[in-house]
């Protein structure tokens, strides 16, 4: 009798989101601006924001410090944060990848949808040809990576 091993095989899309989970720095736009996040090690993230468009306009900065995430905006502390910069930044360091309604996110043509359980929201998401997360669309919601 020969023993037999299986490799656990993960999609690409799965593959994109360790990766993406992992990645040291990314670039990226998103509907008010642009951004980068820096990620020395994992729960020790840097998320800075130049939002160009909207009531929010200036720069952002979300650090990870003992006491939490200090937020800044044009170089002072600050406690008012908006929840799309919030959502944005929690997007940008998690990548949640929600229960689906579907199961699993379904390749559809060139992309990866799937609409999340709880609040209904659609997601369809782009890999570039590294197998790297190229896009995410929430709703109308779209990031860009570099």
């Amino acid at each position: 009798m020969t023993a037999t091993t299986t490799a656990s095989q993960t999609s690409p899309y799965d593959d994109a989101l360790r990766r993406f989970r992992i990645a040291p720095k990314l670039s990226f736009t998103f509907n008010e601006g642009e951004g980068t996040l820096s990620r020395p090690r994992q729960g020790m993230e840097s998320v800075k924001l130049h939002i160009s468009k909207g009531a929010d306009r200036g720069q952002w900065t979300a650090t990870v410090q003992p006491n939490g995430v200090v937020w800044t905006k044009d170089g002072k502390h600050t406690m008012d944060v908006p929840a799309s910069l919030q959502r944005l930044y929690q997007f940008l360091v998690f990548f949640p990848d929600p229960q689906k309604r579907e199961g699993s996110a379904q390749k559809v043509g060139e992309a990866y949808e799937f609409t999340n359980v709880s609040g209904g929201d659609h997601y369809v998401v782009h890999l570039a040809a590294d197998g790297t997360v190229a896009d995410v669309r929430i709703n109308d919601w779209t990031i860009r990576f570099r």
